[in-house]
């Protein structure tokens, strides 16, 4: 009965997890947040610098200014404007997965959303245009939908033009960087071209602007939708029900779910740094704190301390070692990836954790490879012991006495070499 479900399930669920998992613009979105993580963690460590509880108990309150003050652009400089690193990580990477020139790419695409970008502001409570200058909201997390959206679309433009050969070839005499640089002359000016075609239909005949529209029309009803209870918790049964499959569920979820997440944390951070208060719970933050877990999906950070702690072999406990500085961090790929191993066509009931002596000896008790304790008493626990002990019967199917593995289960761990 539960191979009948099981099956039924995986065949509907792997494959599409697969084409996720494979999905070039997907991977190129995960990518591009990756990009700019170090950038993100540096306005963050700033911010939260900046917001320490106890500054104001030994700093006066002109020193507290002062230092906020000294500081404060390094947010800006960052989180401020991390829709520019998306746009550029997103031109890269769709580029380099066409082998394509990638830094053009990337470089078109952020030319391409500044030319949608409004070059004017009016200020709060004010009724004069100030022109000549970019708010950085549009940078920020405003921009983020309407910059991934122009980096896709411009990238893609380009990439057509380069595959149809439609460049400046220049003789072989000529220095890369200069025959590269003309190559993608005609590439550019025709990308850029339309863009800035498209941005003159919204502010001359729409009388309205690029980022607007997707603002209104695209991002705040997905950030609302993203920012409840419900469709979280939809999110993360299926990043949990993707990793049961033998699938990386964190990784598909966020590659869907990250721009929205993301979106919900710089918006949290706009709003404190003038309001103090946050608006949405659901953010990135939120996310990784307390539905990943400490030590990552499953919260495998018990896990790693109980192999340091409670283990004998001295390979689990070297796993340990391994698998506690990326915990720390909600990286458990180490330790998920090392101690278990399952076929995702077999049954989960006949799934058994050790199915050789061997495995069995070193990952219960202090042996060498030859299964032989430092005492030379051996260790009195095999894998048909464990079996039994699980299921109640003794293994069928025998063993190979080659390999010392037993033959009937094609999901199982393989014996130490």
């Amino acid at each position: 009965m539960t191979g009948t479900w099981f099956d039924q399930i995986s065949k509907f669920l792997v494959p599409l997890a697969g084409k996720l998992n494979n999905n070039r613009y997907l991977t190129v979105l995960r990518d591009a947040f990756m990009l700019a993580f170090p950038i993100t963690i540096f306005g963050s460590i700033v911010v939260v610098l900046m917001n320490l509880p106890f500054l104001e108990s030994f700093l006066t309150e002109s020193s507290l200014a002062a230092f906020r003050d000294a500081v404060g652009n390094a947010p800006q400089a960052s989180l401020g404007i991390i829709s520019l690193f998306v746009v550029f990580g997103i031109g890269y990477y769709l580029s380099k997965s066409y082998e394509v020139e990638p830094i053009f790419g990337a470089v078109i695409a952020i030319a391409s959303f500044l030319l949608l970008t409004p070059f004017f502001m009016t200020p709060e409570g004010g009724k004069e245009i100030i022109t000549d200058v970019i708010p950085l909201d549009r940078l920020g997390a405003k921009g983020m939908f309407a910059g991934m959206l122009v980096a896709f679309t411009s990238t893609e433009i380009y990439r057509f033009i380069v595959q149809r050969n439609w460049v400046i070839k220049m003789p072989a005499a000529v220095p890369p960087a200069v025959s590269k640089s003309f190559s993608a002359l005609i590439p550019a000016t025709m990308t850029l071209s339309v863009f800035l075609l498209v941005n003159i239909g919204f502010t001359r005949l729409l009388d309205t602007n690029f980022h607007d529209l997707i603002f209104n029309v695209v991002q705040a009803p997905l950030v609302g939708l993203g920012s409840g209870i419900v469709p979280t918790l939809i999110a993360i049964f299926f990043a949990q029900l993707l990793w049961f499959f033998g699938l990386h569920g964190q990784i598909i979820v966020n590659s869907v779910m990250d721009p929205i997440w993301n979106t919900l944390s710089l918006e949290n951070l706009n709003t404190y740094t003038k309001t103090g208060e946050v608006p949405h719970i659901i953010s990135k933050q939120f996310i990784e704190t307390y539905t990943v877990g400490m030590g990552g999906t499953g919260m495998t950070l018990a896990v790693v301390v109980a192999l340091l702690l409670f283990m004998k072999s001295k390979q689990m406990k070297q796993v340990g070692k391994l698998a506690l500085a990326p915990g720390i961090f909600n990286v458990n790929e180490p330790v998920i990836l090392r101690i278990a191993h399952r076929d995702e066509s077999v049954d989960p009931r006949s799934v058994d954790f050790v199915t050789d002596d061997r495995y069995a000896h070193h990952l219960f008790c202090d042996v060498d490879r030859n299964g032989s304790t430092s005492d030379g008493s051996g260790c009195p626990l095999d894998g048909s012991d464990l079996y039994q002990r699980n299921h109640g019967d003794k293994l069928p199917g025998g063993r190979d006495p080659a390999t010392h593995q037993f033959l009937h289960r094609p999901g199982d761990l393989v014996s130490l070499p």
